[in-house]
């Protein structure tokens, strides 16, 4: 309702409209949570302020057929904080994100620290608002140069007729295979946070029997 009376008309739910009022609230979202991490010296303090901000903003739900195809999940902020402590993100930490969205997992990352990329050509371009060097590549067979740390939550499932083969691994899975060549772009001593799919903890089995043998790979190919 108060989106249809700031745009003078009615945001029918569904439609492109509301996405895009769902995609301005999550890029706004962002922001806000970017100016926390950055103002606030206490993680934990910083996280309860960025859940807190999680808690008051509106169902962002609205799926199109373009996001549908791209997986476009989006990232809540305070895992997305939560995600950058773990990595041990601060100023001069080089982070790649592969598939960055409006740049969730970098509201933690200084513009000069970050190596984004964003294959969405809308997102890409509130992405570049923060981070102007941000490029529009395929991440299944893109990487960059050497980062301290990956960051991503990438499209998952499979994709008909597709594979790939990243380190002597093959899948038809789209994240394992951006994470894999994300991997490559790590330095030696680097570190990984990824938000993946992964086997039922009951069961232990996986959507398919792909996905569950994956992550029993040694943890240097993971």
């Amino acid at each position: 309702k108060e989106a249809g009376e700031l745009l003078g008309g009615d945001v029918a739910t569904g439609t492109e409209a509301a996405k895009a009022v769902d995609e301005a609230i999550e890029a706004g979202v962002v922001a806000t949570a970017r100016e926390i991490a950055a103002g606030e010296p206490d993680r934990n303090a910083a996280f309860d302020r960025i859940l807190d901000l999680y808690d008051r903003q509106p169902n962002l739900s609205v799926r199109t057929s373009l996001s549908v195809s791209q997986q476009a999940y989006s990232t809540p902020a305070p895992i997305a904080y939560a995600m950058s402590s773990i990595a041990g993100v601060e100023p001069g930490v080089k982070v790649y994100e592969p598939t960055a969205g409006n740049g969730a997992l970098l509201l933690a990352v200084q513009p000069d620290d970050a190596l984004e990329n964003e294959l969405n050509p809308d997102r890409l371009a509130v992405l570049r608002e923060t981070f102007p060097q941000a490029t529009q590549n395929d991440a299944t067979d893109h990487a960059p140069d050497r980062a301290d740390v990956v960051l991503a939550n990438p499209p998952f499932g499979r994709l008909q007729g597709k594979r790939w083969t990243q380190e002597g691994v093959t899948t038809s899975q789209i994240d394992h295979a951006i994470m894999l060549r994300a991997l490559q772009a790590l330095r030696d001593d680097g570190r990984a946070v990824f938000l993946v799919g992964g086997p039922d903890p009951q069961t232990e089995r996986g959507s398919d029997d792909e996905r569950a043998e994956f992550y029993k790979l040694p943890s240097r190919d993971r």
